[in-house]
């Protein structure tokens, strides 16, 4: 039986060793002359094919990683008289009331141990050497100014919601929200 079975594959083996066929030329199509037209179409105009050219300006570049755009530290000298909100992070300090409505709108903002301290426009806050340039009815805006990894200074916005949970006066319970005798809501804290 193990003797047919080795026979077979030296045949099988004999077989496929031989030469391929040759390939066969393909003819000529034979040329068959057009029938004459009468009126000579106009050629359509060729459409030139504009070659696209790839341009980086502006674009991020896929194999530099995103966590070396900022150089680590402030792009702004320390401001020696900033004060204790320069100590903590702006993710650390939370935005407790606003009294709008004035001309130099007062916001509080109260740290991790519990301290409230009031904000202007102006005023320095946060370890990146931000500051105050808006205060709002329901959040302060603080622009810190960071450098890039390429040397550039850009200016960096954070807010600061007045809500711990990032809920604005109308998403509010309605028995929880203050109304004036206009209809407007008035922002209330904790």
């Amino acid at each position: 039986m193990n003797r047919w079975i080795l026979l077979l594959l030296i045949a099988f083996f004999v077989v496929g060793c031989g030469s391929p066929k040759p390939k066969r030329r393909a003819e000529k199509p034979r040329e068959t002359p057009a029938p004459a037209a009468k009126e000579e179409a106009p050629e359509p105009e060729e459409k030139l094919e504009e070659e696209y050219v790839y341009s980086p300006v502006g674009k991020r570049d896929p194999f530099r990683p995103y966590l070396n755009r900022f150089v680590p530290g402030p792009a702004v000298a320390p401001d020696p008289l900033c004060g204790p909100l320069c100590q903590w992070d702006l993710d650390q300090l939370r935005l407790v009331g606003i009294v709008s409505g004035l001309a130099s709108p007062v916001a509080m903002v109260e740290d991790p141990k519990g301290n409230g301290h009031t904000v202007r426009r102006g005023t320095s806050i946060g370890k990146g050497n931000g500051k105050v340039t808006e205060i709002l009815r329901d959040r302060i805006i603080v622009t810190e100014y960071r450098r890039l990894g390429t040397g550039e200074v850009v200016p960096v916005e954070t807010e600061l919601p007045l809500r711990g949970a990032g809920k604005s006066a109308q998403e509010e319970e309605p028995e929880n929200l203050l109304v004036t005798e206009d209809g407007e809501p008035i922002v209330a804290s904790d």
